[in-house]
């Protein structure tokens, strides 16, 4: 599936992805890879310059905070969290639910088999709002760009972003929102693994 979107990608000509993103009145396209669970596994950056396309590998130059393909509630969340000096972890969900949300949207039973599970998605510069799948490319990112020439405390600059996503333990399935996870508990294949473990 990732190397289909990266020939999608190249197969098209710069001149008809820039027509197609200043119709759209935007300037930028991210090619997200999502797993099967709904997080994300990494990602490539397109640039639409005025007479160049070219991919950008966010590993070196970070993905802006804003640009994340998740909800808004979830996103200021995050940003909420990132003002605050004291911050290292900030922990999200795609829908801005709770483990308690859960509980009130699906059965005691299906509730009984559910956990939450932690996917570390990267890290997030304090000064810049940028985010890099890597501790190292973040830290290496604030000593050459935010604070050259400074002393950098990682502990004060750095954001770890994890997301927190639903799995049933029946299924070992990880879901990132409380209704897909209630789709989820609706399927046949969950009801057969969950009768038959009873």
């Amino acid at each position: 599936m990732i190397s289909t979107n990266i020939k999608l990608c190249y197969r098209r000509s710069s001149k008809s992805l820039q027509n197609e993103f200043l119709e759209n009145k935007k300037s930028l396209a991210f090619v997200l890879f999502k797993k099967t669970d709904g997080t994300v596994s990494e990602f490539l950056v397109c640039y639409l310059g005025m007479d160049s396309f070219y991919l950008s590998d966010p590993t070196s130059y970070g993905l802006p905070l804003s640009l994340l393909q998740i909800s808004r509630p979830a996103l200021l969340s995050i940003q909420e969290k990132v003002s605050d000096k004291e911050t290292t972890v900030a922990r999200y969900t795609d829908d801005a639910l709770t483990f308690a949300d859960l509980k009130l949207a699906v059965c005691d039973r299906d509730f009984s088999i559910a956990c939450e599970s932690s996917v570390d998605v990267g890290y997030i510069c304090k000064q810049c709002h940028l985010v890099f799948p890597g501790y190292s490319a973040c830290t290496n990112h604030q000593q050459n760009s935010c604070f050259l020439g400074k002393t950098v405390d990682e502990t004060t600059c750095t954001v770890k972003l994890v997301q927190t996503v639903y799995e049933c333990m029946a299924c070992h399935t990880k879901l990132s929102t409380v209704a897909d996870y209630k789709v989820h508990c609706d399927l046949e294949s969950h009801r057969l693994k969950v009768s038959g473990s009873t």
